[in-house]
């Protein structure tokens, strides 16, 4: 008599399975259409991106008052928005070089019970390609940033490096600590923390893997795009959800409302960024479109600049959320 499989297994398998297939009809997808991977980069931030930063505008209402509080926070947020994309102008290169720096703290916010669980987890999107697809990195880096390369290129694979090293060394010493925690869990009754602990092992280990499938089978800048759009921005957008129906005072016309103000603001700071790097002639709409390097350069400008902000907010607002 076989032994049936347990339900939990058959669901993870599934998904499994199904995640495999989808990375692979992409694969054949992005073969066929080459320009697949920016212009899904370019449609996921434009929505999904900018949109989910918008929903700053609830966390700014839901935790200042009176309103005249939240007004002035944010102010200081949008010009903290324009002050950031004025300088990070002047360099393209370090403008990427703080994106990747800021994602590796802000993709993490999920595992901010600890340092490391963070660092290891948050880096997983921006450290891999440079580490199993240094060609296509390579290249994509290089035609956006031209001259500038040698130097990011050099900082960023020291910075994998170094993140990789970090991910080994968790591991084996989650791995020491869970062997010697079973005596203890006998011992001391202490099941149920060790359950949860069990439970972010295997959450956070499971999305550096899927991370790291992504990149194996998918261009870097398609793989990034899906995971920052789909998975992330998601993410962030159902804990604000969640969030507001769990605070009773935040009814929806306010969050509607602050909603329909915060977009507003996104398009007109990206819509001044353009118009500023245009009127210096610096970027041209014609030109973008025949040259994919430079809408990248705008958006990483742009990302750099909605993220610092964003980041600071979303941290404090931890609580608010629901760690």
């Amino acid at each position: 008599m076989t032994t049936p499989i347990p339900r939990p297994v058959l669901i993870f398998l599934a998904v499994c399975t199904t995640m495999m297939l989808a990375l692979l009809a992409l694969r054949a997808l992005e073969i066929h259409l080459p320009m697949l991977a920016l212009w899904v980069f370019v449609l996921l931030s434009l929505t999904l991106g900018f949109g989910h930063g918008a929903l700053d505008a609830v966390l700014l209402l839901g935790q200042f008052e009176p309103r005249r509080k939240a007004f002035g926070v944010s102010v200081a947020y949008f010009l903290c928005v324009l002050l950031a994309g004025w300088v990070l102008s002047w360099s393209v290169p370090w403008a990427l070089l703080l994106l990747v720096l800021l994602s590796v703290w802000h993709f993490g916010e999920m595992y901010s019970y600890s340092l490391w669980a963070r660092l290891c987890v948050g880096g997983a999107s921006v450290m891999w390609p440079i580490l199993v697809a240094q060609d296509a990195m390579a290249d994509l880096v290089r035609s956006t940033l031209g001259s500038g390369f040698n130097a990011v290129w050099s900082a960023w694979y020291v910075l994998a490096n170094c993140w990789l090293i970090l991910v080994f060394i968790c591991a084996i010493v989650l791995a020491v600590r869970w062997v010697f925690s079973q005596k203890k869990r006998n011992e001391s009754g202490s099941g149920d923390a060790l359950v949860v602990g069990k439970q972010h092992l295997l959450w956070s280990a499971a999305e550096i893997l899927s991370l790291l499938c992504a990149y194996l089978m998918l261009s870097p800048l398609l793989a990034f795009a899906l995971y920052f759009g789909v998975y992330h921005c998601v993410t962030h957008v159902a804990r604000v959800r969640r969030a507001v129906l769990a605070h009773s005072a935040m009814v929806l016309a306010r969050y509607a409302t602050a909603l329909m103000i915060s977009v507003l603001a996104t398009l007109i700071l990206l819509g001044l960024l353009w118009w500023y790097l245009h009127s210096a002639q610096w970027l041209g709409i014609d030109y973008a479109i025949a040259n994919p390097s430079q809408l990248l350069q705008w958006l990483v400008i742009s990302l750099a600049a909605v993220t610092l902000p964003h980041l600071v907010l979303v941290s404090y607002s931890a609580r608010w959320l629901g760690r």
